[in-house]
């Protein structure tokens, strides 16, 4: 998070691909950043506690990556997987920072295979055909076989400015 945060001041263009493993369980950090034992606290309130820290971290950073880059910046923030069932996995965060152009593309359902589509064909006229949003899903214990779900999108936000 930290090197994040310093993303505006580096010289040159930059893509910059950060995986932020919380909130997942095992929950290790408080709603302060704070190391916890993950084994004295419930899924809900790991989860939740998490999620405080990173709003306090990552809100401010974003703010800064878009308030002070000399280029409008490009941010595209997914989730790896939603919880319960095969339809709630893969119904996931998909939150975008794009020009004009590229928030027109969006639509409601729009699944992660169509993320980095509607990002190059917008900023840099790729021109690239969009796929039908599905999703594959296996079980842990079935890596291998795969559920079709159809229905993967409706989690997206569009951006403002």
């Amino acid at each position: 998070l930290d090197e994040l945060a310093a993303l505006p001041a580096a010289p040159g263009p930059k893509f910059v691909f950060a995986h932020i493993v919380s909130p997942h369980y095992p929950f290790v950090l408080g709603p302060d950043g704070e190391a916890i034992d993950d084994r004295e606290d419930t899924d809900a309130r790991g989860y939740r506690d998490q999620i405080r820290y990173l709003n306090k971290r990552l809100i401010p950073i974003l703010r800064s990556i878009i308030d002070e880059s000399p280029v409008p910046p490009v941010i595209l923030i997914q989730g790896d997987h939603g919880t319960g069932g095969p339809e709630r996995k893969t119904k996931i965060l998909s939150a975008y920072f794009l020009p004009r152009e590229g928030r027109e593309m969006l639509y409601p359902s729009i699944s992660p295979v169509n993320s980095f589509r509607v990002v190059l064909n917008s900023v840099f006229g790729a021109g690239l055909d969009m796929l039908p949003d599905r999703a594959l899903f296996s079980y842990a214990k079935t890596i291998y076989e795969f559920i079709e779900i159809e229905d993967v999108g409706a989690c997206a936000a569009g951006s403002a400015p």
